[in-house]
């Protein structure tokens, strides 16, 4: 169980103070689920395949490595994305192309300090046992380490981070 110390500090302690300091009360445990810095994501709706992601507080939007980005406007200027997504981890695995509406093109500023618009799309997110609609935005993020970064919207209100636990929710299965 966890616990929080109920009083403010100023200046030096009083006896009394100190006392106060040692009384804890009991805070409920979260019933939000854990993450770790990385974990197995899934976009159903996209692809079959399980993507290692990468748990990005910095980041608002999720990203996630799409080659071949080409923007199509219906008539009533209504944009569509074409995109090309690995279905592996590794960048020689097949490839399968998918097409989704763009719901907004949002000016993102990478690690690096460089910037740029991307098409965003919201789609179905699976990580662990959550299943949740997530807005994605589409990047090249082939020489980037992870192909996937969870962003501070999909985390909010359905996880708690662990920055020092890994694939908390599960891992790839081995094949």
């Amino acid at each position: 169980m966890r616990y929080v110390i109920t009083f403010l500090c100023s200046g030096i302690l009083s006896s009394v103070m100190r006392e106060a300091a040692n009384q804890l009360v009991p805070v409920a445990e979260p019933t939000m689920a854990v993450v770790g810095w990385r974990e197995v994501a899934h976009l159903p709706l996209l692809t079959p395949t399980l993507v290692r992601a990468k748990i990005d507080t910095g980041a608002t939007t999720s990203a996630i490595h799409a080659s071949g980005i080409t923007i199509a406007h219906r008539a009533d200027g209504e944009a569509f994305v074409s995109f090309t997504l690995p279905t592996t981890d590794q960048s020689d695995g097949q490839e399968r192309v998918s097409g989704h509406p763009v719901v907004a093109f949002r000016f993102v500023r990478s690690s690096t300090g460089e910037g740029e618009y991307r098409p965003v799309i919201r789609t179905a997110l699976v990580i662990g046992q959550k299943s949740f609609e997530a807005e994605v935005s589409l990047t090249e993020r082939d020489r980037m380490g992870y192909r996937m970064l969870i962003g501070r919207e999909a985390l909010r209100g359905r996880f708690h981070i662990d920055p020092e636990g890994s694939f908390l929710q599960g891992k790839i299965p081995k094949t």
